[in-house]
């Protein structure tokens, strides 16, 4: 087991390209508010935030909305731990297939540069319905909350 704890810091924020490098460690609570102040956030997140972002990649979280990406399709670049090749960083540019393949499960994650998106207000809005008014509705539905 491997615990990445106290690998929690946002290493740099590159507020022109939208993007976050962070240690694996951190949280999704923390990474969010530690990019609140340059006005960035997620493109997506599953709704646990308590769950360190290497992990989250590594099983190829989803989170939510239909056009919104899985947390591995936000990875721009990856610091990996290998047992036979060491430390290695790879990303989409340097080594495609290896990149495309190491954002689930392949070897463990030491860091992580996100795009990320500007940030917004959100408001949520709640209602109750039957599951006769959910089927009905359903094309609605999916359509409003894209």
């Amino acid at each position: 087991m491997v615990n990445l704890a106290l690998m929690d810091k946002v290493l740099e924020v590159d507020k022109e390209k939208k993007r976050v490098r962070v240690q694996a460690g951190i949280r999704v609570q923390q990474l969010v508010d530690g990019i609140k102040e340059h006005g960035l956030t997620l493109q997506n997140f599953a709704s646990i935030r308590e769950q360190q972002i290497g992990g989250i990649l590594q099983v190829g979280a989803r989170g939510t909305g239909s056009k919104l990406p899985p947390m591995d399709e936000q990875v721009i670049s990856m610091k990996l731990v290998t047992p036979a090749k060491g430390t290695i960083e790879i990303s989409k540019e340097k080594d495609p297939e290896l990149f495309y393949l190491a954002r689930c499960g392949l070897g463990v994650v030491a860091e992580v540069t996100i795009q990320c998106v500007e940030r917004q207000e959100l408001v949520e809005h709640t209602s109750v319905s039957n599951m006769e008014e959910i089927k009905k509705n359903r094309n609605y539905y999916l359509r409003i909350n894209m």
